[in-house]
């Protein structure tokens, strides 16, 4: 059985209708969430869209998998959010309705976005619903994809930049669809191009058993921690004014990398753990002075960080990020970014680089899973 499923114009239509009942709710904020800006009915019906349709996709492939089942979606328009409402919120079975066995969450999984996830709190609602039992949530990560195989981006305003083409803009696309509205929307591509792609599905339990806790006020970091950084010495060979060559313990040709006091320019978190280099290579340190505000006081700090210098191909392991290769002839350095400077909730998370290791079933087979349990 497929894991995706084309994207209909009937799915558009639906998501349409949704993003403008919510609009309408009197209840529901319409302000950005970081921009704090009032936003018009356009950009609600496009902050949702997408979403929407990942959703209604979802369960066009559930059927697939288990034809003598109905799924309904959630399409209800709350006037408070519940984190505890699955997203499939009914079954009918031969011909019975009832509530689904299993908790599903479906989320958006474009490109741009490094965790899989869920905040502690949703976490704890969810595991209501199932009576505490973590194997019966499945959280399923689902894109939206051309048919080159391009991920569209959530289009939402503060969740990083929209990459998208501009005619594949899902609020046009709908448009276009329209045929009463003439050629106006002709620039937009066609529904038929897209299709809505499971990716991978986790369980509350693996993600209980090998998720970590990042707790509110502290930063939102990214497991890409490595780039490209200038040579430490100078032609001649002497090491550079900030730098100090590091003599580490190398056993079998692999160390662990000295990342306690790393802080630029996000402190190393501790939940990312020891890394593990194997290869030819030479590490350094670097420390400077900056001015950061501390506490609200503008403050002298210092700062470091660490830099391969890398001799040959380098593979640096980490049980819980996976591994980075780092191309020889290369120096590069480990710096630490946050797209959130100050998280509002705590998040129990997972690095999306490494999803593989906590995994070991195939999307399709547990698909096929959830669409005989529920």
């Amino acid at each position: 059985m497929s894991l995706k499923t084309a994207l209909t114009s009937e799915m558009l239509e639906e998501a349409f209708e949704f993003g403008v009942k919510y609009y309408q709710n009197p209840d529901k904020v319409t302000r950005g969430r970081t921009s704090s800006q009032n936003r018009g009915l356009g950009a609600i019906i496009d902050a949702n869209i997408v979403g929407k349709v990942i959703e209604l996709g979802v369960n066009e492939i559930l059927k697939q998998h288990e034809k003598l089942k109905e799924f309904s979606p959630d399409m209800e328009i709350r006037s408070v959010f519940e984190y505890g409402q699955p997203d499939v919120v009914e079954i009918v079975e031969n011909g019975v309705k009832r509530k689904p066995k299993c908790f599903v969450e479906v989320k958006n999984s474009p490109k741009n976005f490094e965790w899989v996830g869920l905040y502690t709190t949703q976490f704890e609602d969810m595991k209501k619903f199932v009576g505490n039992d973590e194997e019966n949530i499945y959280i399923i990560y689902a894109s939206l994809r051309s048919k080159e195989g391009t991920i569209l981006e959530k289009s939402e305003e503060d969740e990083g930049a929209n990459e998208n083409k501009r005619e594949n803009d899902l609020l046009g696309i709908f448009l276009k669809s329209k045929k009463s509205l003439g050629d106006l929307f002709n620039f937009f591509e066609d529904a038929s191009n897209f299709s809505v792609n499971i990716d991978y599905v986790i369980t509350g339990k693996e993600l209980a058993d090998n998720g970590k806790v990042f707790p509110s006020g502290e930063p939102w970091p990214s497991p890409e921690i490595f780039q490209e950084g200038t040579k430490p010495y100078d032609a001649s060979g002497n090491v550079k004014k900030n730098f100090k060559r590091l003599s580490l313990n190398v056993k079998d040709g692999k160390c662990d990398l000295p990342t306690n006091g790393i802080n630029n320019s996000v402190p190393f978190p501790h939940q990312f753990g020891t890394l593990e280099c194997h290869g030819d290579f030479q590490a350094y340190e670097e420390t400077k002075n900056s001015w950061r505000k501390v506490d609200g006081v503008k403050t002298k700090t210092e700062l470091k960080t660490i830099f391969i210098d890398c001799k040959s191909d380098v593979v640096v392991k980490n049980k819980w990020l996976g591994e980075y290769h780092l191309e020889g002839k290369k120096v590069h350095r480990i710096k630490v970014g946050a797209k959130v400077a100050s998280k509002d909730r705590d998040d129990l998370s997972y690095p999306k680089r490494n999803i593989e290791s906590m995994v070991k079933i195939p999307p399709s087979e547990r698909i096929k899973e959830l669409a005989r349990k529920i």
